[in-house]
């Protein structure tokens, strides 16, 4: 029973204290990252034409506005 025992910095450390130890730094940086200050997002800008109420996007005319905006740069 006795499992793989890695050396690290001079002292011998079981694979189960290396797995765990992966888990738990892994459950802080979720933890960290969704704790703190957030930011206000704002709301994506309309980018559909009033032309169209009743709801449809032209999809030719945002193609063709990408291309050109794409040629520019």
């Amino acid at each position: 029973m006795g499992g793989a025992v890695y050396r690290i910095f001079g002292k011998q450390v079981q694979s189960h204290y290396l797995a765990i130890g992966t888990l738990g730094s892994l459950a802080a940086v979720g933890v960290a990252m969704s704790v703190g200050k957030k930011t206000d997002t704002k709301p994506m800008a309309n980018t559909s034409d009033s032309n169209s109420s009743n709801g449809d996007i032209d999809v030719e005319a945002m193609i063709s506005k990408y291309l050109k905006d794409e040629d520019k740069e």
